[in-house]
């Protein structure tokens, strides 16, 4: 996530940036909002993130658990990360059938 914020062009300069994640995409797009939403953070600053059918926890998604194995404690941290993002977040939901991971 940190490649991808840092990869922006330059012509962004410091403008106001709106972060946009769907499903899986909640998880790279909920780091880039926290780290780009803070008052000491470099430009650009997130003022919007939007998670469209975003997830809260690894365990929402489908067969992940045989990945990772247990799900006892989230490696992801979306909860926590969520704590840190301070710019207005807009909860969207999506339909299944526009969704990645459709089971």
């Amino acid at each position: 996530a940190r490649a991808v914020a840092k990869a922006l062009p330059s012509v962004f300069g410091s403008g106001a940036m709106l972060v946009h994640g769907v499903f899986t995409g909640s998880i790279p797009a909920v780091q880039i909002a926290a780290e780009h939403s803070q008052q000491d953070s470099s430009p650009p600053h997130c003022r919007m993130l939007v998670l469209e059918s975003g997830i809260s926890s690894i365990d929402q998604i489908p067969g992940i658990a045989g990945v990772i194995g247990g799900m006892q404690n989230d490696p992801i941290m979306q909860a926590v990360k969520l704590r840190m993002v301070r710019c207005d977040i807009a909860l969207v939901r999506g339909a299944e059938h526009n969704m990645l991971l459709n089971f």
